[in-house]
């Protein structure tokens, strides 16, 4: 159920496109969820590490004979954009999931997602259409921006990053929470 890296080795990370991976995901937030009846469920790590990484064999099978070698071409940039599309999809699809098993609990659990801004929407983590789909109650902006980072920037870095979650979060039917 791994994630794979360029040489197809495992990585610490659980595929979202893998149906059987996502069954026990969803299985242990509910466990958790229905024994310790906790406020919340964050879901933290719910992404890709970079976006060089590969799914499972049996997502990454899915996604090549959906997207054969003779029209998209492994490498061009045509094939990338699809990929990203399929691994956004997957994430999306087990966000959807959690969702859907959380909310049929009593006491149902409030769902928030970790994320670090806005810029990420062009990637695979698509908490927009997942707050926009109600599948998320709350979401938690990284504060992490350090003088380290960006020298005596660093606030206004996290300002804007602030701005501009918030400025997506007004576009939304379904608002939700917006922490840091």
């Amino acid at each position: 159920w791994a994630l794979r890296d360029k040489a197809g080795e495992p990585m610490g990370f659980i595929s979202s496109g893998h149906p059987e991976a996502r069954k026990w995901v969803v299985a242990v937030l509910t466990e958790i969820a229905t024994k310790y009846h906790p406020d919340g469920i964050l879901l933290d790590y719910c992404r890709y590490p970079g976006t060089e990484a590969q799914m499972d064999p049996v997502a990454q099978a899915a996604f090549e004979a959906s997207h054969p070698a003779e029209q998209w071409p492994r490498g061009g940039s045509a094939y990338k954009e699809e990929f990203r599309k399929y691994k956004r999809d997957c994430l999306t699809g087990l966000v959807g999931q959690i969702s859907g098993a959380l909310r049929a609990l009593k006491p149902k659990p409030r769902i928030a997602a970790y994320m670090w801004g806005a810029q990420e929407l062009k990637g695979t983590r698509d908490w927009k259409t997942w707050a926009g789909r109600g599948y998320l109650d709350m979401l938690n902006l990284t504060g992490y921006a350090y003088r380290e980072q960006f020298g005596e920037n660093y606030l206004k870095v996290l300002d804007d990053r602030f701005r501009d979650v918030a400025a997506v979060l007004k576009e939304l039917g379904n608002p939700v929470e917006f922490t840091i």
